[in-house]
């Protein structure tokens, strides 16, 4: 309709055109990161003001605060905490609910960045953990989906531990995960 706000227009184009991001609910940290780029590309799709206001937010560091909201902000802010909602489970529902009063969305935000992106030596650790652990490629998934999930585990990787991860490795992985028909092409 006429007195539709262009940004609900735009979220409800986001659901219909793309794929709706799946519900994170923080049992597997490490499927954030992926988690989120689905998530972010598909709110800011619908709204690309989202996108501006992510990435400032991540910018701030860990001790900043959060600059005062201009009223656009706040709507947004409590329009991304409604969304949340509905993406957010298990683990994640501790932080939807210290919010539930304010529904900050972009304190929610910055709540998971916390929570599932820390900077520091022990995620790097982890990482590599993982990435020495890959799994087979299953059907459950397209081929491409999971070479590109790894491929973001390994940029991960480097960005948590200002290090390349060596392409010996990542082919190895490659072809230890790939079907026998994969493998011998």
């Amino acid at each position: 309709s006429s007195s539709t706000p262009l940004a609900e227009v735009g979220l409800q184009a986001a659901s219909r055109i793309l794929k709706s991001p799946e519900v994170f609910d923080g049992a597997d940290p490490l499927s954030f990161t992926s988690w989120k780029f689905t998530f972010t590309s598909w709110l800011s799709f619908g709204d690309a003001r989202f996108q501006t206001a992510l990435d400032k937010l991540e910018t701030l560091k860990a001790q900043d605060a959060i600059p005062p909201y201009s009223e656009t902000e706040h709507e947004m802010s409590v329009k991304l905490f409604a969304i949340l909602t509905s993406y957010l489970k298990g683990r994640c529902l501790s932080l939807v609910k210290s919010l539930a009063k304010s529904r900050d969305g972009f304190k929610l935000w910055r709540s998971l960045l916390q929570e599932f992106e820390p900077s520091s030596r022990q995620r790097s650790l982890a990482l590599a953990q993982t990435l020495s652990n890959y799994p087979m490629f299953t059907g459950t998934k397209t081929i491409t989906e999971q070479i590109l999930s790894y491929e973001q585990l390994v940029q991960q990787f480097e960005d948590a531990s200002s290090s390349t991860y060596p392409a010996e490795l990542k082919m190895a992985t490659l072809v230890k995960g790939s079907g026998q028909k994969l493998r011998e092409y």
